[in-house]
């Protein structure tokens, strides 16, 4: 053994000739104990040197963690919070310093963390920069800014101890949709109505009850309550329900909700907050296990009492306000009569807003906060353009109004404008009773003006009526709007007879989209029933709503028998010249044939038909008549000095002293220079009649006509 060994040294030895001393090195290694260096100062006895280890610094890893560890953070800061002081990478420490360019915000560092100190009673709000300085252990540094904000004081903040005889708005704040919405008074379905403007809403008082409280409004001096109650569905389920009612339920505040809860309700053994969720408009209660800490003022909004001061702080801008007044302009879709309608020229809800206003249409003359509307010839759509204007913000909208073609002779539109002229509110009974337009008398009976996409007559269900008094009628057209197909709904009569309607799929058929929709949404069409007769009627005229559902009306259209005025320039049309036996016979005026004898075209101080004494005769062939109204003109009073028949009938001419009594002079003079009077002659007849209408002279003297009117 010994032998081998010496080998193996001898064998070394000879190697590390040829290499190197370190051989030897690790020789004395395996030979002699392992040596322990301990330094001091730096040094070992030994005289080896302590060696410092090598760290590696990287900022940009370090800022990147510190902006991934706030890049969450909600931007808005509304009361004090911490920030780190250093961090780590890899095990590597950084150390983080911080700074604000906003004095109102206050830095303090804790060591470990830094506390950022926010003014929470801000009168306004404010933006600060926080910068984070990240410092590496070699001496160089890195920053990352956050861009902040300091709300100003949350002052909607429910009160949790409401005091008796303060008057507060009911509200919530509906954050997923932006707004604030406050009750209303009003109750829709199952749900309390809502308002985004404070000072619509009514004042809500609170009145102690036990540990609650009762929240409640005056209607008059009556308190109406809030209520939360169940009812049973068909399903088996509870519908959760809001009213106002004369008892009202007891309201108690849950603090780590900030929410008004009710007590347990028998039926299901629960207990509900009252508010809204997602993004329903309504105040609505849902179970309380519904809303907590982390959801509130997130998906959960519950309601709470503000002081009415508080709500009715108005901070929008001016350009809010304009916008909000832009929307709150209402015009009428359309004019159907000569009218006067009224503009605004200031703000509804703001006041300082000034409105101004242009027509791009003479029909349509705009002067001040008045829109003097006259019927053209034709339909016509007008554009009205609305400045308004608050300090330098200035903007325009513009609005179409279609204005209706003047009706023909004999035409009356009996609409929402002429039948309630003036009047813009009221149910049912508040206007019932006459109503005058033109010459006509118009009485309702539960009829009301209302609004269903545009102006209508609204019809109650089995009721509404409407009466013309006293009119001779030749066709009625009534234009229905609805939603759903016309279903003849109503009944037409004149006197006691009632009209026959065209059948419901003709008038369907030509149904016409009126490209307005409902307050629900729901596109109207618009009807057309015309009704023509073979004769003319005369009776009251009454329109019936006969079903049981509401019908709305555009309009109500009358064609009465066409007035036809005879006078020298259409009987003797082209002829200037000749006596009384130079154009006897026929002459054609429209549609009628007018035969002559012993008459002639003359001037009598004006154009005149000429009657010779006695025997002067105007006869208009066939005609069905109402009512006929001679303008003679003479220097001397009116006598009955013409006999009017139609057929065998001689109609009765009314008495002279009245006639004089209106009669008006006309400005001008006979030939002998003589004031020549205007007597005007009508005869109504009870009905229409049919015949040969024969005018002639029974005087002895010439009988001088301005003209002859037939209806």
């Amino acid at each position: 053994m010994k032998k081998i060994l010496s080998f193996i040294i001898i064998a070394v030895l000879c190697l590390g000739v040829l290499s190197s001393c370190t051989v030897v090195d690790t020789i004395k290694g395996w030979l002699t104990p392992e040596h322990t260096h301990e330094f001091v100062d730096g040094k070992c006895e030994c005289g080896e040197v302590e060696k410092t280890p090598v760290v590696e610094y990287n900022l940009e890893n370090a800022a990147n963690y510190l902006k991934a560890l706030y890049k969450d953070d909600n931007p808005v800061t509304a009361a004090d919070y911490e920030v780190v002081g250093q961090v780590r990478i890899a095990a590597v420490p950084y150390d983080v310093d911080w700074s604000v360019d906003n004095e109102l915000v206050k830095l303090t560092d804790n060591g470990a963390t830094w506390l950022v100190d926010v003014d929470e009673e801000a009168a306004s709000e404010h933006n600060y920069k926080l910068t984070a300085t990240i410092k590496a252990g070699d001496g160089t540094s890195t920053t990352v800014t956050f861009d902040r904000t300091v709300p100003e004081k949350n002052l909607f903040v429910s009160v949790a101890n409401p005091e008796e005889g303060v008057a507060y708005k009911l509200f919530m704040i509906q954050v997923s949709e932006g707004q604030t919405l406050y009750a209303t008074g009003v109750v829709g379905g199952k749900y309390l109505n809502t308002t985004q403007v404070g000072t619509e809403a009514p004042d809500f008082f609170v009145e102690k009850s036990g540990e609650g409280f009762k929240f409640y409004f005056m209607d008059g001096d009556k308190k109406m309550y809030v209520e939360a109650y169940l009812t049973l569905a068909e399903d088996g389920h509870y519908s959760k329900c809001l009213k106002y009612s004369e008892n009202g339920t007891v309201w108690t505040w849950h603090a780590e909700t900030k929410s008004w809860w009710s007590p347990v309700l028998s039926e299901t053994g629960l207990q509900y907050v009252i508010g809204t969720y997602g993004s329903f408009t309504t105040f609505s209660i849902s179970e309380t296990s519904y809303i907590s800490a982390d959801n509130t003022g997130k998906s959960q909004f519950p309601a709470g009492l503000v002081p009415k001061a508080i709500a009715e702080i108005d901070k929008s801008t001016p350009e809010e306000r304009v916008d909000t007044e832009i929307e709150n302009i209402e015009l009428p879709l359309s004019v159907k009569v000569d009218s006067v309608v009224d503009l605004p020229v200031a703000g509804v809800r703001y006041t300082d807003v000034v409105i101004s206003w242009e027509s791009n249409k003479d029909c349509a003359v705009v002067d001040g906060s008045k829109l003097t509307v006259t019927l053209p010839a034709e339909e016509t759509t007008v554009t009205l353009t609305a400045t308004l204007t608050l300090g330098e913000v200035t903007k325009t909208k513009e609005f179409s109004l279609t204005v209706a073609a003047k009706p023909a002779d004999g035409k009356v539109s009996l609409n929402r404008e002429n039948v309630f002229a003036g009047i813009t509110e009221g149910g049912y009974g508040d206007h019932n009773g006459d109503h005058t337009v033109g010459d006509l008398t118009v009485s309702t009976n539960n009829v009301m003006g209302n609004t269903y996409g545009d102006n209508v007559l609204q019809f109650k269900k089995e009721t509404g009526t409407l009466t013309v008094k006293n009119v001779t009628v030749s066709s009625v057209t009534l234009v229905i709007v609805n939603s759903y197909d016309y279903s003849a709904n109503v009944e037409v009569k004149i006197g006691d007879t009632v009209l026959e309607l065209p059948a419901p799929a003709d008038v369907n058929a030509a149904g016409v989209d009126s490209g307005i929709q409902n307050s629900s949404g729901y596109a109207i069409k618009r009807y057309t029933v015309t009704i023509e007769l073979d004769a003319p009627l005369t009776g009251d005229l009454v329109v019936t709503n006969t079903t049981g559902y509401a019908v709305y009306m555009e309009s109500i259209n009358l064609e009465q028998p066409a007035e036809t005025k005879l006078i020298r320039e259409n009987v003797f049309a082209g002829i200037t010249e000749g006596g009384y036996g130079d154009h006897n016979g026929d002459h054609t005026v429209g549609d009628l044939t007018v035969s002559t004898n012993n008459v002639m075209g003359n001037t009598y101080g004006d154009n005149v038909l000429q009657f010779k004494k006695e025997t002067g005769t105007l006869t208009v062939k066939n005609v069905t008549v109402s009512s006929v109204t001679l303008v003679i003109v003479n220097s001397y009073d009116y006598s009955a000095n013409v006999e009017v028949k139609i057929g065998d009938t001689v109609l009765e001419l009314p008495a002279p002293a009245d006639v004089n009594a209106a009669g008006v002079d006309s400005g001008i003079q006979n030939s002998s220079g003589y004031a020549i009077k205007r007597y005007t002659v009508t005869i109504e007849l009870d009905a229409p009649l049919t015949g040969d209408l024969v005018v002639t002279n029974t005087t002895g003297y010439a009988v001088y006509m301005e003209s002859i009117n037939i209806k």
